[in-house]
């Protein structure tokens, strides 16, 4: 497969995201790096199934209406997905006491998510990019399927401690804002699984 104007934008435990061109398209290469501690055909096995089910739910969460970046190629052999770049800047970056309003979008945007059984695994604000005027959800890594609200409300709860963390002037509103975008999606189902966050959300700020 060949990268054309290729540039490493990070590197994590588990792969490398490189920018460049795919097919004229402006694009990310996520590839998941081999891992000399584990046994060679495990490790292909392990690679291969988490780049197979990642590019997967990023297909299903498209499909659900949810905003991420397109999955252009994968290649299983090299355990490297292709997707479509989306320029911008973190929510992590940009959010303020005046786009407080955001977080309702984002709380839509994971009511879908959760409506169709993906828990995202790593809901930060870190992980949501600006563009546009419009949020995407990106880095599915840690991404699975379940439908149960302990699971769902597990998810919410990072956001939660996220936004305590880095955004305390506007953690109440902002959450508020988040339950209520969820809310509108979900109907009836959000009750549950917004209760169960902020009882998990709770009991680690009790403990700490």
């Amino acid at each position: 497969m060949e990268i054309a104007r290729h540039e490493v934008i990070a590197a994590g435990a588990e792969a490398i995201l490189i920018r460049g061109v795919f097919l004229g398209i402006p694009s990310v290469f996520k590839v998941r790096k081999p891992k000399g501690y584990r046994l060679k055909e495990l490790d292909e096995q392990l690679r291969r199934h988490r780049t197979m089910l990642e590019a997967k739910i990023m297909r299903d969460a498209k499909q659900a209406g949810v905003l991420c970046p397109a999955v252009l190629y994968v290649d299983l052999d090299e355990a490297t997905i292709v997707m479509e770049h989306i320029p911008g800047l973190t929510l992590r970056n940009t959010l303020s006491s005046k786009n407080t309003f955001l977080l309702r979008d984002l709380g839509a945007m994971i009511g879908k998510l959760h409506s169709v059984g993906i828990i995202h695994g790593d809901l930060t604000t870190s992980n949501v990019i600006l563009s546009r005027g419009r949020l995407y959800l990106i880095d599915f890594g840690l991404s699975f399927y379940s439908n149960r609200i302990e699971d769902q409300g597990e998810d919410i709860h990072l956001l939660y401690r996220c936004i305590d963390s880095t955004h305390p002037n506007i953690y109440h509103d902002g959450v508020s804002l988040f339950n209520k975008g969820y809310t509108e999606v979900r109907g009836a189902a959000a009750a549950p699984v917004l209760k169960r966050a902020g009882e998990i959300y709770s009991r680690g700020r009790y403990r700490a």
